[in-house]
């Protein structure tokens, strides 16, 4: 009886933890956009941002989780926020139906070539010859368009608390990896109180 009673408690207190992302800190926007930065610096030193995507597995609904996002898109990082039940229900009824297609219309065919780190996209239309090329008739001329190679995607998670009077952590989950580093008050305003931590 009692090791179900444990294992009670434990599996509850795993859920806890899983739903625990967050901000619970009570302190300025500026004091959030200090730590943001903070944040950012940290990430690009150990995350390339040409070649990351983020996916932010959290709902974000604080000053530090919008600061935080907007400020890894400007920086280079390919974003991907999760969205609600709520959101998914509204995009499906309220995305406009598909038009309809005529003989005129012709799907195109996607033809990606990789060169130097780069995808060159080319449209062509769908009734081309075997050997690429396409009848004069049907000719259109080519779009092409350059994009960055992403490499790598990371499942991001963030909280922010209070630790003590006057004390602030920021703790980053990034595939199950530990970051964090403790912020304090001087002179009215948040500083870094030492460098980041690592746990595996």
């Amino acid at each position: 009886m009692h090791r179900w009673i444990i294992a009670a408690f434990f599996l509850l207190g795993c859920t806890a933890c899983a739903t625990h992302y967050g901000n619970y800190a009570r302190i300025s926007d500026e004091d959030n956009m200090r730590m943001v930065d903070d944040t950012v610096r940290k990430l690009a030193s150990l995350y390339p941002p040409a070649s990351t995507k983020f996916q932010i597995d959290q709902p974000i609904n604080d000053t530090y989780g919008s600061a935080l996002i907007q400020k890894l898109r400007t920086s280079g990082y390919g974003m991907e926020e999760s969205k609600s039940l709520g959101d998914v229900i509204e995009a499906a009824f309220t995305a406009p139906a598909p038009k309809p297609t005529s003989a005129a219309t012709q799907p195109i065919m996607i033809e990606i070539n990789e060169i130097d780190n780069e995808k060159i996209i080319k449209k062509l239309p769908k009734k081309a010859k075997k050997s690429g090329k396409v009848a004069v008739s049907d000719r259109k001329k080519a779009v092409t368009s350059t994009m960055p190679v992403v490499t790598s995607s990371r499942v991001l998670g963030y909280i922010v608390d209070q630790i003590s009077d006057g004390m602030y952590r920021v703790t980053l989950n990034i595939d199950g990896q530990s970051l964090s580093s403790i912020y304090v008050l001087y002179d009215n305003r948040l500083v870094s109180a030492g460098s980041w931590t690592r746990k595996e």
